[in-house]
């Protein structure tokens, strides 16, 4: 694995705030989390955590996709992943193109692209492809449920689905 991508182990206080019904259905769920802002990238990375999500996380659209290649991303459930979080504008590669890349390989999961420099073509291309964009700021409140909503939408989709780990 990639050196600069690092399973977050981090643990803190869990803040009932945070907590949303449909958090509970996913815990465990693998997250991807690109971000160039270390500290954008540590406050989300933090709250997936307390929300029982492991998480990877990538300081650039390059690492992140260095390291996808080294990941069975058709696995299901444990060595594969279930949700990316990207931010738009990173060095190397953007958000975009990475999913560009991983839609082109036939990874069909849920993606969250996060921009601070929301624009109406931002916007079409992440919808054509499959992509819920999120304008920064946003509420962390916004990105747990807008995760869970996804996971959930995405998972009532597939008949291999493990049922032990998440309820409808």
């Amino acid at each position: 694995m990639n050196s600069r991508m690092n399973s977050a182990s981090r643990t803190s206080p869990r803040d009932d705030d945070d907590s949303t019904p449909l958090d509970i259905e996913v815990r465990g769920a693998r997250v991807l989390v690109a971000d160039d802002d270390a500290a954008m990238r540590n406050l989300v990375v933090s709250r997936f955590v307390v929300q029982g999500y492991r998480v990877d996380e990538a300081i650039s659209g390059t690492d992140l996709v260095q390291t996808l290649t080294s990941i069975a991303v058709d696995a299901w459930p444990l060595d594969g992943v279930d949700l990316m979080v990207l931010d738009l504008r990173m060095p190397g590669l953007t958000g975009l193109e990475v999913i560009r890349r991983m839609r082109a390989a036939r990874w069909a999961g849920p993606v969250i692209l996060m921009t601070a420099f929301p624009a109406d073509d931002v916007y079409a291309e992440a919808q054509g492809l499959g992509v819920r964009v999120l304008a920064k700021p946003f509420p962390l409140s916004q990105l747990l449920e807008t995760a869970a909503s996804l996971l959930v939408e995405h998972l009532a989709d597939r008949d291999d689905a493990p049922r032990s780990w998440w309820r409808v």
